[in-house]
C-alpha cells in the first residue's frame, strides 16, 4: 500500500520498502537483478523472433523456386566409362546406354552431359528416338542419334554443332593432286540446290547447298583426289626399207602375230587385226632387244626418233620433234588497196599422240596411239606447200614393259641417179653419152616401237637419286 504526501502531492517511495530497510540497503539490489533479467530476457526474445523469421523466409524461397505443382523430371542419363575430361571426347567409349522414347534433343544434351562436351544446337531435333548402344564412342552415339531424325552434326574447336540436313552451308574443298576443271564436268550434276565452282586463285572447287548433299559431294571429292599413277612411255621411231625388213623377218613376225592373235587392236571401224593395212606385234623385252641390234646394225636403217615421256593416267602425252610451217591460208584487198593475209602454221616432221589408261588389278596398259611422220615436199599449189605424211591412229592393249611394235607405214620415193666421169662428164654433150643414169624406185616402211613402263614409287626414288647425283656432279 502506497502513501501520497499531502503537503507535495506527490508518492513517498520510502514508503514502499518493506520495514527494515534502508536506503542503501539488499532492496536496491533486488530491483537492479531484476532489470538485468528483462533485458536479457528482451534480447533472447528479438534474438529468436529474427531466426525464425530467417527460416520461414528461407522456407518461402525454396518453395517459389520449386512449386510443388510442377514435377521435376529427371534427365536420361548414360553409364560412361571413362568421361571426356579425362581424355579427348571423340574417344570416349559409352559403356552402356539405353534410351526409350526420349525427345532427340535431351539425348544429345545428356549425352553432352555426360562427356562434358559444348554442344550447340543450330537446329533443334525434338523427333523421339530410341537407341541402345554399348560400348559406342561419341561419334557413333551422335550418329545413332541423329540418323533417324534426319539431322547431323559438325565438330569445330572442340564445340559440337547439331544442324538439319537442309541447313545450307558453303564448303572449300583444296584438291592436291587432282584436276578441278575435271572435277568439275563429273559434279556438274549435283541435283537441286547445289552450287559447284573453281576458285581460279587457288584452285580449289567451292560448294554450295544442303550440308547433307554437300558432305556426299565432299566425299566424292576425297575419292577423286588421290595420287594418279603414271606411265613412262618410251618410242622409238625408225625408217626402214622394205627389202630390208624382208631381210630381217619382220615380215614373218607380222604374219606370226597375226596368225596368234596376240595383238589386241580396237580400231575405229572395228577391224579385224589380220585385215588391216597395219601391222601390230608384242614383243618381251629380249625380243625387243634383239630386233633393235639388228635394225640398228644395217645401213638401210634410220632412227628417226627416240623420245620418252612420262603421262599421267588417263591424260595425253604429246611429243613434236620437227618445226611449224607457215602457208597463207587467205588473201583479201583493203579498203586503202593493201593486201591483208591469214598466216596458218602446220606442225610437221615427227609426232606422237599417247594417252595411257592403266588397269591396276591385272597391270595391263590400254593406249590410245597416234603416230605421225610428216614432211614438206618440193612442189606447192598456189603459194600452198604439199605436205607429205604418214600417221595411224589406234588402240592397244598390252601387258607393263612389253613393246608394241606398228608397222605397214609404206612410202614410195621416185629419185634419179647419175653417174658420170669427173669434170669430162659435167659438159653437157658428153654428160648425156659418158654418164650412166638410173630412175630408181625406193620404198620404206615405218616401225614405231612403243613400250609403257608403269611408274611405281620405288622408280620414282631412284629417279631422285639419279637426279641429286647428277647436280652434284655437275
Amino acid at each position: 500500500m502506497a502513501w501520497v504526501d499531502g503537503n507535495r502531492g506527490r508518492r513517498n517511495p520510502s514508503w514502499d520498502r518493506p520495514p527494515g530497510s534502508g536506503r542503501n540497503g539488499s532492496y536496491g539490489a533486488t530491483v537492479r537483478g531484476r532489470s538485468a533479467l528483462l533485458w536479457l530476457f528482451a534480447v533472447g526474445l528479438v534474438v529468436a523472433t529474427g531466426g525464425c523469421a530467417s527460416r520461414a523466409k528461407l522456407d518461402r524461397t525454396k518453395l517459389w523456386e520449386w512449386p510443388a505443382t510442377q514435377p521435376v523430371v529427371e534427365k536420361p542419363r548414360a553409364v560412361t566409362e571413362n568421361r571426356a575430361s579425362e581424355g579427348g571426347a571423340q574417344d570416349a567409349v559409352l559403356k552402356n546406354v539405353i534410351f526409350q522414347g526420349a525427345p532427340a534433343d535431351v539425348v544429345l544434351e545428356g549425352i553432352a552431359q555426360e562427356y562434358g562436351v559444348q554442344m550447340v544446337f543450330l537446329d533443334r531435333p525434338t523427333k523421339p528416338v530410341s537407341v541402345h548402344l554399348t560400348n559406342a564412342p561419341l561419334s557413333k552415339a551422335l550418329e545413332a542419334v541423329l540418323a533417324s531424325s534426319g539431322f547431323v552434326y559438325e565438330v569445330e574447336d572442340g564445340t559440337i554443332y547439331v544442324m538439319s540436313g537442309e541447313h545450307r552451308v558453303t564448303r572449300v574443298y583444296r584438291l592436291r593432286f587432282g584436276f578441278p576443271a575435271n572435277v568439275l564436268e563429273s559434279l556438274k550434276s549435283g541435283g537441286e540446290g547445289i552450287s559447284v565452282g573453281i576458285d581460279s586463285t587457288s584452285g580449289a572447287v567451292v560448294v554450295s547447298g544442303p550440308i547433307s548433299r554437300v558432305r556426299e559431294i565432299g566425299q566424292v571429292l576425297r575419292e577423286l583426289d588421290h595420287p594418279r599413277p603414271q606411265v613412262m612411255i618410251e618410242a622409238r621411231i625408225y625408217e626402214i626399207s622394205t627389202e630390208r625388213a624382208r631381210q630381217l623377218g619382220l615380215s614373218l613376225l607380222w604374219t606370226q602375230q597375226k596368225e596368234n592373235q596376240n595383238v589386241s587392236v580396237h580400231t575405229p571401224f572395228n577391224l579385224d587385226p589380220q585385215k588391216t593395212l597395219l601391222n601390230f606385234a608384242k614383243l618381251a623385252p629380249d625380243q625387243m632387244e634383239a630386233i633393235l641390234n639388228s635394225v640398228g646394225s644395217t645401213r638401210d636403217v634410220k632412227l628417226l626418233s627416240a623420245p620418252r615421256i612420262v603421262a599421267m593416267d588417263g591424260v595425253a602425252a604429246k611429243i613434236l620433234v620437227g618445226e611449224k610451217v607457215p602457208y597463207v591460208r587467205r588473201s583479201a584487198e583493203t579498203v586503202s588497196g593493201g593486201l591483208m593475209q591469214e598466216v596458218e602454221f602446220v606442225d610437221v616432221g615427227i609426232k606422237l599422240d599417247v594417252t595411257p589408261r592403266i588397269n591396276p588389278q591385272t597391270g595391263q596398259v590400254t593406249m590410245t596411239i597416234h603416230p605421225e611422220v610428216s614432211e614438206v615436199l618440193d612442189k606447192q599449189v598456189q603459194g600452198v606447200p604439199r605436205i607429205g605424211t604418214r600417221e595411224a591412229s589406234t588402240q592397244v592393249t598390252i601387258r607393263d614393259g612389253q613393246t608394241l611394235v606398228i608397222g605397214g607405214l609404206m612410202r614410195r620415193d621416185t629419185g634419179h641417179t647419175s653417174t658420170t666421169l669427173p669434170y669430162i662428164g659435167e659438159i653437157p654433150p658428153f654428160r648425156w653419152i659418158l654418164g650412166d643414169h638410173n630412175r630408181e624406185n625406193k620404198r620404206t616402211e615405218l616401225l614405231v616401237f612403243i613400250t609403257p613402263h608403269i611408274v611405281k614409287d620405288s622408280d620414282v626414288k631412284v629417279s631422285k637419286e639419279k637426279a641429286d647425283y647428277l647436280r652434284r656432279t655437275w
